[in-house]
């Protein structure tokens, strides 16, 4: 198995979660639900480039969701903000012609729309590749078309490119060359390249045990993004990281070059990928030492998302006899991955007497809204906790682990 981004031979040691069902799968028929092969999730670190990365990607259209409703929610916030810095120090201007990789730009298209940017295109693959493949849209799709052949019909038809903007798009990508191979043969010499992804370092100095997801093939931090960058001659013009309470988000400004400075490619190592060992099995132990603490309360997770999955499947907590509650009506009496219980709806929670803890999975910014919602089908001794390291109600905290 080679590296997704410097095809380097990965070797070393390898953090395996095991075999576990696709974190997208909501069934509500036992034998459909069943019939689905389960996934081996493992993260390696490149020993050359440092990337840590799944070890095998899945096939990408086995990982595309075969529910149409269900959509990842990406933070966009920022890209305003980051435009604005460009465009102050006049790193792009009007007459710019602007390509968009996907929906998840969408933010930075309308901001240079209203700016008076006239030449904005968006990259329509359904209509390029005149297919009817209703998943056009998705990461998984996009990232498959973007390589070599798909830029050299491409620049035929539409030429070339000054800007090219990518948002939450490199971190899904399972063949990071193809997609670099792709901009630079659209891209204008010394035209740039705009980059957003998530920022794992947080999660990786936690241990945190949501992190790795089928659907995500690369875990980048600022080092490990600007080193690919520079790998696929790139150079650096702008960074910034932005801070989430939840997971932040790095965007840069790359200019493309034909050739790099060495001193701009050489690879330092870093301590994340060890780290990242150690804390997680701190994380499982004190898991453990959690639900032996309170043995007399039933549980239940708020959130069935793929953070969820992760968190219930990787810690192996399907004889814990934890209850799983979301309020999507598209999930309501679906079978929730990993467990051969239905997923309930928070109503559930007002027929119980029994001592509870409610384990929130649902984006930070939201908890105290879920707990609004929640708090009168409640008793007096039970807790209201989250999986999440960086929540104030985090359940691992040492007043709830000792």
């Amino acid at each position: 198995m080679n590296c997704k981004s410097c095809k380097n031979s990965l070797k070393g040691e390898k953090i395996s979660f095991g075999k576990n069902y696709q974190s997208s799968l909501f069934e509500k028929n036992m034998g459909s639900y069943k019939k689905n092969k389960k996934i081996q999730v493992s993260l390696i670190e490149c020993k050359k480039c440092n990337l840590i990365q799944l070890y095998k990607a899945i096939n990408y259209k086995r990982i595309i969701p075969k529910k149409k409703w269900i959509i990842n929610k990406e933070e966009d916030k920022h890209h305003e903000n980051y435009l604005q810095k460009l465009l102050k120090k006049k790193f792009i201007n009007k007459n710019a012609k602007v390509l968009f990789l996907s929906i998840y730009d969408n933010k930075f298209f309308e901001f240079l729309r209203k700016k008076g940017f006239k030449n904005l295109q968006k990259l329509d693959l359904r209509k390029f590749l005149k297919t009817n493949n209703q998943d056009y849209n998705r990461q998984e799709f996009i990232q498959n078309f973007l390589n070599l052949k798909t830029a050299r019909k491409f620049f035929l038809s539409e030429g070339s490119f000054d800007l090219i903007i990518g948002s939450k798009i490199l971190e899904h990508t399972q063949n990071i060359k193809n997609f670099f191979t792709f901009c630079k043969n659209i891209l204008k010499k010394n035209g740039f390249l705009i980059i957003d992804v998530p920022d794992c370092e947080k999660s990786l100095l936690q241990g945190n045990i949501t992190m790795p997801w089928e659907e995500h093939i690369s875990y980048f931090t600022t080092n490990t993004l600007n080193r690919t960058l520079a790998l696929h001659k790139f150079k650096k013009i702008n960074f910034k990281k932005y801070h989430y309470k939840q997971e932040n988000a790095l965007v840069g400004l790359y200019q493309n070059k034909d050739r790099m400075n060495k001193e701009e490619i050489v690879f330092k190592k870093n301590k994340h990928f060890d780290l990242f060992k150690k804390k997680i099995n701190i994380f499982k132990n004190n898991t453990r030492k959690f639900f032996k603490k309170y043995s007399n309360f039933s549980f239940y997770i708020f959130g069935a998302g793929h953070n969820a999955v992760v968190f219930f499947n990787f810690l192996k907590l399907s004889n814990k006899n934890i209850r799983i509650i979301d309020d999507n009506k598209n999930k309501k009496n679906c079978f929730f991955p990993g467990s051969d219980d239905r997923i309930n709806q928070s109503k559930i929670l007002s027929k119980l007497k029994k001592n509870k803890i409610i384990l929130l999975s649902v984006n930070i910014e939201i908890e105290k809204k879920i707990i609004t919602k929640i708090k009168n089908f409640l008793n007096k001794n039970d807790k209201i906790l989250s999986i999440y390291p960086d929540s104030p109600r985090f359940f691992l905290k040492k007043k709830y682990v000792n």
